[in-house]
């Protein structure tokens, strides 16, 4: 899923994306910039996403917070991040979709 920052998160130096419902798996989801060869290979930022878990009805939105790793230059706006999961038994990142409601 490729997200683009707005300019607020830009200036903020952290990136909220609102999901519209809790997914049932727990993970950590990468950030990954685009456009750049180094980079794409090399999260940038990372956000821990508790699941809800298999069978429950909890419905309830969840954000996903990004901020820059340390010594990686903040968040410019209109950039493009591409956010992943890291497959252990593939040992690769692979891009993941969400709902999303709105990015922040």
């Amino acid at each position: 899923m490729k997200i683009t920052v707005p300019p607020h998160a830009a200036r903020d130096g952290a990136l909220r994306i609102w999901l519209r419902r809790i997914p049932v798996r727990s993970q950590i989801v990468y950030a990954f910039r685009s456009g750049k060869s180094q980079d794409e290979n090399h999260p940038v930022s990372q956000a821990v996403l508790y699941g809800r878990g298999e069978g429950s009805s909890a419905s309830e939105r969840v954000m996903l917070l990004f901020r820059p790793n340390k010594n990686e230059p903040p968040f410019q706006a209109g950039e493009v991040l591409t956010l992943k999961v890291h497959h252990t038994d593939k040992d690769e990142f692979q891009e993941i979709d969400f709902d999303v409601s709105h990015i922040e």
